[in-house]
């Protein structure tokens, strides 16, 4: 190693015995024109390890190899300070970056013989500006930076990718499409409040798309404790704008459905409160049209087992008839009464309870029926000039034959007159007896029965004559519960079913294995009677007649009112028949009874 100058030496230990070399925060070191490093400071041997005895390259780089025209020859030739950005490796063998100042050292005749060489590591600074600019741009919101005059000086990746180039563009121009000041200006309250500003503001992409964003404006302070920028975070809710307009409508409709809804609604949540009672609700129960209402005053509308039922519901509930108010006599109220639990998921939020005024529909059915049954009746009155003329023919036949045979005095021709008379008459009599039971009916007497009962009777009944005619006879019948039903109306309905039944076997003379079969279930509250042959079955012709006035396939045995009979019935008992027919392969008849629609159980005064 060169030997240091004396008077350059004493100076070295001059500063060295002071430790001013060692306080400072940077490696710092002396170097000769030969390269040769002969002294450095303590941060020096930290970043770039031993250095007594060793060339520049061999501390800086690492490797026996000098460096190609470097920047330090400058500030030995010239003798002036020079500056360059350098790559190295420190002592642990990691990349360091830094920037070498070399200063001259001067010496008596003017030669710069020895430099000081300080490096100030570039490595955090860069890492750190990479870190702040990766967290600048990847930040999910649009950020932009403002000066005084509203131009953008500054943004980030995303505003970027969505705005496209904004620096040097006024912010008003750039991101809202607007040629001047915003009336109520986020960022000019902040210039002016040196204040962070939240506003909600709707920018404008290229492409014309509305975007809503809640902008956060917050100042950035100089070294004067002034306000020079300002940056502005925009979150895009565009979509929970949306959301929340979505929202807000569907309360709407929703407000609107329950207001308008033809059911009372009537909503007691786990507070014990009644948030909801809609103008119908308060119709049914009579709760007047305004005010606050407790779960009390809705109770005390109720029977107490409805109230009971739905205190002690662990589930939704039906009640298919509700009487309110029997004091009113015929004015009181009866309704269809359900009970759903509203939950969010396992949490329990209260109950909802629905109310269907059944009056007016009670009263629609009623006419219906009534209709139905004055339909019967005018479609028999119209038949029946038909059937009379039927008759009446034939008396004329029978007269002609007696009178033309007293005439002649020919008592065979007198005789067969006479008989004709009296078949025609007794005719008269069974047909006008029939036809007054039907048009005239009788009242049903509605009892609680077992609707399975009549039908095993009826089978009992018919068993005999279906084995004299080699027909099978059988029965299907679930248990059902008791029902209100006239049961000698209903006996009557089935007799008329089996016994065509066992006909229409009858008539199927190629079959062996003839079959009717009774069977008696419930579904869906609908109480069926089922009454199937595999006997001649219907063509088409026959099935658009079956239930019309005196039609019949038997001949002079029978009227042509049993099926209509039959019917009346069940139309008086609240119910409807269906007819499945295939010629050739038998018929199937059903008496369908819905449980809410039959007729109510009504004690006479004598019993």
């Amino acid at each position: 190693m060169n030997a240091i100058p004396v008077s350059f030496a004493a100076d070295m230990d001059f500063w060295k015995e002071r430790g001013v070399f060692d306080v400072l925060p940077v490696p710092m070191a002396v170097m000769s024109r030969q390269h040769d490093i002969v002294y450095a400071n303590r941060e020096f041997k930290q970043v770039f390890g031993a250095w007594e005895g060793r060339k520049c390259w061999q501390v800086y780089h690492n490797t026996d190899t000098p460096c190609e025209n470097p920047a330090c020859l400058h500030t030995f030739d010239e003798g002036r300070a020079e500056s360059s950005k350098e790559s190295g490796r420190s002592a642990s063998g990691q990349s360091v970056s830094y920037t070498k100042y070399s200063i001259p050292l001067g010496m008596a005749d003017g030669t710069v013989e020895y430099i000081i060489q300080v490096c100030i590591d570039r490595s955090a600074a860069s890492i750190m500006r990479r870190e702040y600019q990766s967290l600048f741009d990847l930040v999910p919101c649009n950020i932009v930076i403002l000066n005084r005059q509203l131009c953008i000086t500054d943004s980030n990746k995303m505003a970027e990718d969505i705005y496209g180039d904004l620096t040097g563009k006024q912010c008003y121009f750039a991101l809202k499409g607007e040629n001047d000041v915003c009336a109520d200006c986020t960022a000019s309250k902040v210039f002016s409040t040196k204040r962070i500003q939240h506003d909600h503001q709707i920018w404008m992409t290229p492409d014309g798309e509305m975007k809503h964003y809640q902008v956060t404006a917050v100042p950035i302070i100089d070294s004067g404790d002034e306000v020079s920028l300002v940056m502005e975070m925009a979150v895009d809710i565009t979509e929970l704008t949306a959301l929340r307009e979505l929202r807000e409508l569907r309360t709407l409709m929703l407000s609107n459905i329950v207001s308008k809804a033809v059911r009372g609604l009537v909503v007691i949540d786990t507070k014990g409160e009644v948030p909801i009672v809609n103008p119908e609700a308060r119709r049914i129960l009579g709760l007047g049209s305004g005010g606050i209402f407790s779960p009390e005053d809705v109770y005390s509308k109720l029977p107490e087992y409805v109230v009971d039922v739905m205190r002690n519901a662990k589930g939704d509930f039906n009640l298919n008839e509700v009487t309110l108010f029997p004091e009113r006599g015929e004015d009181a109220v009866l309704v269809h009464m359900g009970g759903q639990q509203l939950r969010q998921g396992n949490k329990m939020l209260g109950i909802l309870l629905t109310f269907q005024d059944l009056r007016e529909i009670r009263r629609l059915e009623r006419g219906k029926l009534e209709a139905e049954r004055m339909a019967a009746v005018g479609q028999t009155v119209s038949g029946l000039a038909h059937g009379v003329k039927n008759l009446v023919t034939a008396l004329e036949g029978g007269m002609y034959m007696l009178s033309s045979g007293m005439n002649a005095g020919k008592a065979e021709r007198i005789a067969q007159g006479m008989d004709m008379l009296k078949r025609n008459i007794e005719r008269i009599g069974t047909f006008v007896k029939t036809f007054l039971s039907f048009a005239r009916g009788r009242e049903i007497k509605v009892k609680i029965n077992n609707p399975a009962e009549v039908a095993r009777e009826v089978v009992d009944l018919y068993r005999v004559r279906a084995a004299e005619q080699h027909v099978g006879l059988e029965i299907e019948a679930d248990a059902l519960a008791p029902a209100p039903i006239d049961y000698e109306s209903m006996h009557e309905s089935l007799t008329n079913l089996v016994g065509n039944a066992i006909d229409a076997c009858m008539m199927s003379s190629e079959k062996d294995d003839k079959l009717v079969k009774m069977r008696v279930f419930e579904q869906g509250g609908i109480i069926t009677y089922e009454v199937a042959d595999n006997g001649c079955g219907m063509d088409y012709a026959v099935k658009q007649k079956v239930f019309t006035n005196f039609f019949t396939t038997k001949g002079q045995g029978g009227t042509g009112l049993g099926l209509l009979m039959t019917k009346k019935i069940v139309q008086e008992h609240g119910g409807y028949m269906e007819m499945e027919s295939e010629f050739g392969q038998g018929t199937t008849f059903r008496i369908c009874l819905p449980r809410e629609r039959l007729p109510k159980v009504v004690e006479s005064a004598e019993e």
